[in-house]
Formats: structure tokens, C-alpha cells, sequence
């Protein structure tokens, strides 16, 4: 398992209007400037989450709660778009800024 110098609970009301079944957490390991975005919701209904981002990033990569590979998500116009579900998405690329 991988150390991590902070985690924390990101509130679903400032995730653009997220219903309060998402949850969401950012990670950031040891020596990292750059959070993990863990995301989800517990109801098991699929619900789009949208995420501001300020950074500049163009695109996010996510894995499974497996670390398998799910491919990447672009971000358009300064949103990034994730469908939040019963499977946790791990995604990387953001910059601390872009999170709350």
C-alpha cells in the first residue's frame, strides 16, 4: 500500500451540483504535488459529476479500484466530466488547484 502525506473528503455540494449519494476524495502520496481523485456514489445510480479545472490539465487518466487501466477523459472547455457510480474511479492528472 502506498503512503500518502494527506487525504481528504471533497463535499459532493462542490462538486457542480452533485447529489449527496457522490462521494469523492483526493489523495496525495508521499512526495507527490499532484492529488488522486477517488470518486463514487453510494446509491448505485449512475450521476455525472462535473469538476471545474483552473490548471490547464487537458485530460485525466483512470483506473479501477483494481489499478486496471479505463482509458483517459478530456477536458473541455475548463470541465472535466465523470460519471459517478457504485465503482470507484481513481483518477490522476489534476493539480491541487483544481480541487477543493
Amino acid at each position: 500500500m502506498r503512503d500518502y502525506d494527506s487525504f481528504g473528503r471533497i463535499n459532493s455540494s462542490s462538486l457542480n451540483g452533485a447529489s449527496s449519494d457522490v462521494y469523492a476524495y483526493k489523495l496525495t502520496e508521499d512526495g507527490a504535488t499532484d492529488p488522486t481523485l477517488i470518486i463514487g456514489s453510494t446509491n448505485g445510480n449512475a450521476e455525472t459529476v462535473n469538476i471545474t479545472v483552473t490548471s490547464g490539465v487537458t485530460q485525466v487518466s483512470v483506473k479501477d479500484i483494481f489499478g486496471t487501466d479505463k482509458g483517459t477523459i478530456a477536458v473541455v472547455g475548463g470541465n472535466l466530466q465523470i460519471t459517478a457510480n457504485e465503482q470507484q474511479k481513481y483518477i490522476d492528472g489534476l493539480k491541487q488547484q483544481d480541487l477543493p
